[in-house]
């Protein structure tokens, strides 16, 4: 976003083939666009169960957000969609996304043998069951799917901001604001820590992928 140099009016989330990856990292998405919202529930096998939300600022909040899935999305693509949806954050689009919503353990017997059990479900934030069932869009998008992505754009354009935010790099911050001296500090100081939070915030994302 920082690399656009434009400013930014929507997202477009293309979660399509995506088969999941760590938890952890799906909280994290979710959290630069909700605050204080819970995004999934995890139900262990003896009914205890446990609720993961989002923390921090949500740095994208105020964009409009569509998200693409197909029955390939699953896992931890499925927690972040229904998370979006459930808040009603975002447009789901595309098909009913894998239903793989189960945590599972493995368990070493030798070098060569293992047990593989499932020691808990994903939940969606408001108690629905994923595995098995899937992630339903908000609009299905039927026919060839390389046309979808410009089916999504187009739905993301009638939401799009009418003037976008601006991400910028916290030394360009830094100069604008002692190169603008019609702002008022008090404005300039708002605009130097966001622009200081945002810059942060992205650089701190781990890149590397855990996929199941």
């Amino acid at each position: 976003m920082i690399d656009l140099d434009a400013p930014v009016t929507g997202v477009l989330l293309d979660m399509r083939d995506n088969p999941g990856g760590v938890l952890a990292s799906a909280v994290s998405v979710a959290s630069l666009f909700m605050t204080d919202t819970d995004v999934v529930q995890v139900k262990g096998r003896q009914s205890d169960s446990r609720t993961l939300s989002t923390q921090g600022a949500a740095l994208l909040e105020a964009l409009p957000v569509v998200v693409l899935q197909n029955r390939y999305s699953a896992s931890a693509a499925e927690v972040l969609a229904s998370s979006l949806q459930a808040q009603k954050r975002a447009t789901i689009l595309g098909e009913v996304s894998y239903g793989k919503g189960s945590v599972q353990s493995v368990i070493p017997l030798n070098d060569e043998q293992a047990v593989k059990l499932t020691v808990a479900n994903y939940m969606t934030a408001l108690g629905k069951k994923i595995d098995g069932v899937g992630v339903e869009p908000d609009v299905t998008l039927l026919g060839n799917e390389s046309t979808w992505e410009q089916q999504a754009l187009d739905l993301l354009r009638q939401q799009a901001l009418p003037s976008g935010i601006r991400f910028v790099r916290k030394a360009q911050a830094d100069s604008g604001a002692k190169q603008d001296k019609s702002i008022k500090d008090e404005a300039i100081k708002k605009k130097v820590t966001q622009n200081n939070t945002v810059i942060d915030h992205v650089i701190d994302k781990p890149t590397a992928k855990d996929k199941r």
